[in-house]
């Protein structure tokens, strides 16, 4: 593999609903290693339902597509990063992401995905980073 990209759930459910995505991901995949977060995936599952049924598509076909995209991908087990949890949350709290003493969900999630970017040199690719095949 030449390199790691690690995809939150955005990126997952635009390789359903779009082409360029899900193109990189098939056309990548043996020199890529494209990691996500169990989260990210049933994030994706909750959503795509959601979204097909307001485009009048069939539920189970995005559920499908999305079977087939998870392929492609290296899915880390919650059991791995949620020891790491704590110490992202703490660490949103010293940023004053989060204002009170509760779980700040999703955020830690995202704090998460960065620390782990650090951890194995990879890139984080969500819904604010564009990426061509130029750049891959």
């Amino acid at each position: 593999m030449q390199g790691t990209i690690i995809l939150d759930a955005n990126i997952l459910i635009r390789a359903i609903l779009g082409k360029k995505v899900r193109e990189i991901l098939f056309d990548f995949h043996q020199k890529i290693s494209f990691i996500t977060p169990d989260v990210c995936i049933h994030d994706a599952e909750k959503y795509l339902p959601v979204i097909f049924k307001k485009r009048k598509l069939s539920s189970d076909l995005s559920l499908g597509l999305l079977a087939d995209i998870s392929q492609l991908l290296q899915i880390i087990d919650k059991s791995i990063y949620e020891p790491k949890m704590i110490e992202a949350q703490k660490r949103m709290a010293l940023r004053q992401f989060c204002r009170s003493q509760k779980p700040c969900g999703a955020r830690a999630t995202k704090q998460y995905l960065f620390m782990l970017c650090r951890r194995l040199a990879a890139h984080l690719w969500h819904k604010y980073t564009p990426i061509f095949k130029a750049q891959v």
